[in-house]
């Protein structure tokens, strides 16, 4: 499924992107376009000058209007690149229809993803308890080896008299590394007295996503 919603969003991007295009090659024809005609004013501005100098009446007459056309042009040309490139490429109703289909997109993949992470994380829960079960009756059993069959009091009487424990004395079960790592993935990923409300927030969370697409 994550492939399948790669290439969809792939694809929204590509056409996002060909809508860009599209607009930065309507706004570069214009800008061409204002080019040349800043070439013929300048043309026509030589030329004014030239029929002015010599008296050329017709000819500066003619220079004039095409330096005035071209300016005129000029105006347009700028006028409709900026046109373009300040008003919004998509409508309201175009951007809400992204949003919503890259929403539905995610959403069946995070929803199926959440019922499997829960599913995982209960698995771990269980087996965790199981380990601590099977650790707590080892040590169990050591104690009973350690102290009752051994006679190691595991501690010290001191001058008054009194009996001072040294749990370090305790043989205990040490590789305990599947159980701690179980531990602290339980802890930091999932609060398990929130287990039966995890669904129920999934919904919320997919109420307010809708919300946003809606505004």
């Amino acid at each position: 499924m994550a492939q399948k919603i790669a290439t969809t969003l792939t694809e929204i991007e590509k056409s996002l992107a060909k809508i860009l295009e599209d607009k930065e090659v309507a706004i570069k024809s214009f800008m061409d376009l204002s080019e040349s005609a800043k070439a013929r004013i300048e043309g026509a501005t030589i030329e004014a000058e030239t029929a002015f100098n010599s008296a050329d009446e017709k000819t500066y007459h003619k220079a004039l209007d095409e330096k005035r056309t071209n300016e005129d042009l000029l105006a347009m040309y700028l006028h409709k690149a900026d046109e373009i490139r300040n008003a919004p490429y998509i409508t309201k109703e175009e951007l809400d229809q992204i949003a919503g289909k890259i929403t539905a997109t995610l959403d069946a993949y995070m929803e199926e993803q959440l019922k499997d992470y829960t599913q995982k994380l209960e698995s771990m829960l269980a087996q965790r308890d199981d380990i601590n079960r099977m650790i707590t009756h080892a040590n169990s059993i050591l104690g009973l080896a350690q102290k009752q069959l051994h006679k190691d009091p595991c501690g010290a009487t001191s001058k008054s008299g009194e009996f001072i424990p040294h749990p370090w004395e305790e043989m205990k079960y040490k590789n305990i590394s599947l159980y701690a790592v179980l531990d602290e993935i339980v802890k930091n990923n999932y609060n398990y007295t929130l287990l039966s409300q995890t669904h129920d927030r999934a919904e919320i969370m997919g109420q307010e996503r809708a919300t946003w697409v809606r505004n």
